[in-house]
């Protein structure tokens, strides 16, 4: 693992090819959390913290949107499978 950046509230590494975005996402308490990100991203978040900010957060809601689909798919999928007589009273 190679450190790249420190600073604007982040760390970014390269490991494998790849960059990595470490930053910490504790309210109350440290909790790091590590994002993949692009090359041209690790240029724009040494740039300054709020070019690191908008990224997270671009990440954020990609994953929460992932996992609203996720949840509905399996939604679906048990919906689908109960018969006409289980929304009988």
């Amino acid at each position: 693992m190679e450190k790249i950046f420190t600073g604007n509230g982040i760390e970014i590494v390269k490991r494998d090819n790849s960059y990595f975005m470490i930053y910490d996402a504790g309210e109350i308490c440290d909790r790091m959390e590590e994002i993949q990100i692009t090359e041209d991203e690790v240029v724009l978040a040494q740039k300054s913290s709020m070019d690191a900010y908008n990224i997270i957060i671009k990440y954020q809601n990609e994953m929460m949107f992932v996992f609203l689909i996720t949840k509905f798919e399996k939604i679906q999928a048990l919906d689908s499978m109960r018969t006409s007589s289980d929304y009988l009273c």
